[in-house]
């Protein structure tokens, strides 16, 4: 039989046997709350509840969808059936998908798409020497903590609202300590999703090279530009570049400053450096408004092509898919154009390719405060900046340590 796999949005499952109306851990009918008769029922109503934040929105249906894919196709039961053993399951189905060609793409695609995938994977060529190249999916222990969480939050409210009668989550004790036993011991792991200096040059020229012959195409060059400018000066989430608005600027008669509702609903302001007014100015020049905004002025940062509206933060990543896919391709025809003795300056540049295709928006965060703290700016403003509640997490950014270290090491040499 083959696989039913699609976003819960576009998800039909015609089968009554798997739908959840006759789910062995239903509870009966709660005649204080509105009816709820199948399992996608179920699930779209506690997603209504999170309408309003669009991350937790977009993180509970990743969860949550990724599960009744599994139940449905895998155990072959609706969700309201699943057992504790059954989630144990789940949980390490979530560490390595299979078939991974089923279950995963190499890349992401829109949720319209028929090859649209709950996972991604990445290819793998690990092993003996001139071994086939074989695609990997699964999620860390760090995420699969996290789904853990996400679904017993989902399963409590269930019972809560009087649609299931226990929570099959409750009894992952020992589940949770054996995932949180792989995570990294060390407090110090460094932030490695970054661009560096020559994979942030081919970013910016895959923008300049963008088509510029119809108005279209000069709005979506134009609007990568400013988007550049912002993941650089100002280090955001894409969910705050999809949420923000152009009133997200704001003077205090003096000094400028970016006001962001970030992770946690937690209001903060970033300082505007000059070089970043500048680009608002332009890019706001381009579009026909006033230099700077007012403070009447909510219209989206981002905003479509087709329309005034804004972009969401997975159109957001789509965009930047395709700009990283173009810098990988400059970055490989640099290494095309080294002499064939320079070895390592070619893998350089062919690693480098390699990695860009695997960035995402969060990427350009992570850039931005590696290079805060290189440009020599103290800790403790990047931290203010990088709005970490901790400085011990803005400590993951710095590497000079370990780049002393190395420079050292290199003393020995034939």
């Amino acid at each position: 039989m083959g696989m039913n796999i699609a976003p819960l949005e576009r998800l039909i499952i015609e089968d009554d046997s798997l739908d959840g109306s006759s789910g062995l851990n239903r509870a009966p009918a709660n005649p204080s709350e509105p009816v709820v008769n199948t399992d996608l029922e179920a699930a779209r109503l506690f997603l209504s509840q999170h309408q309003a934040t669009a991350t937790t929105l977009r993180n509970y249906t990743k969860e949550i969808e990724r599960m009744i894919l599994w139940s449905v196709n895998v155990k072959r039961k609706p969700f309201s059936s699943l057992s504790f053993t059954d989630m144990d399951d789940y949980i390490n189905f979530l560490a390595s998908p299979e078939p991974v060609e089923v279950w995963a793409s190499q890349r992401k695609h829109p949720r319209e798409s028929d090859a649209w995938r709950p996972f991604v994977a990445s290819v793998s060529n690990e092993g003996e020497e001139n071994a086939p190249e074989t695609l990997v999916a699964g999620l860390s222990a760090s995420s699969r903590l996290t789904s853990m969480a996400t679904l017993g939050s989902f399963f409590t409210w269930l019972v809560d609202y009087g649609y299931l009668i226990k929570n099959p989550m409750r009894q992952l004790k020992t589940k949770r300590k054996a995932v949180r036993a792989e995570k990294p011991k060390t407090d110090k792991q460094k932030v490695e999703r970054f661009l560096d200096e020559e994979t942030w040059a081919a970013f910016q020229d895959a923008i300049e090279m963008m088509p510029k012959g119809t108005k279209d195409e000069t709005d979506q060059y134009e609007r990568a530009k400013f988007l550049s400018s912002l993941m650089l000066f100002l280090a955001p989430r894409a969910s705050e570049l999809a949420a923000g608005k152009m009133n997200s600027f704001k003077s205090d008669g003096k000094l400028w400053w970016w006001h962001v509702v970030g992770k946690g609903s937690k209001e903060a302001k970033v300082p505007v450096v000059q070089d970043m007014l500048k680009e608002l100015v332009r890019y706001r020049t381009y579009l026909g408004l006033t230099p700077l905004p007012l403070d009447d002025d909510d219209s989206p940062l981002l905003r479509s092509i087709r329309s005034d509206e804004s972009i969401t933060a997975r159109q957001l990543n789509y965009i930047l898919d395709g700009l990283f896919e173009s810098a990988a391709k400059l970055l490989e025809q640099k290494a095309e154009e080294l002499p064939a003795g320079d070895v390592l300056e070619r893998a350089a540049y062919q690693t480098r390719a390699a990695k860009v295709r695997k960035a995402s928006s969060h990427w350009g965060r992570h850039t931005s405060i590696t290079y805060q703290i290189r440009s020599g700016i103290p800790k403790s403003i990047v931290q203010m900046n990088a709005r970490h509640g901790s400085s011990n997490t803005t400590d993951h950014y710095t590497h000079e340590d370990e780049e002393h270290w190395h420079k050292e090491t290199q003393k020995l040499h034939n």
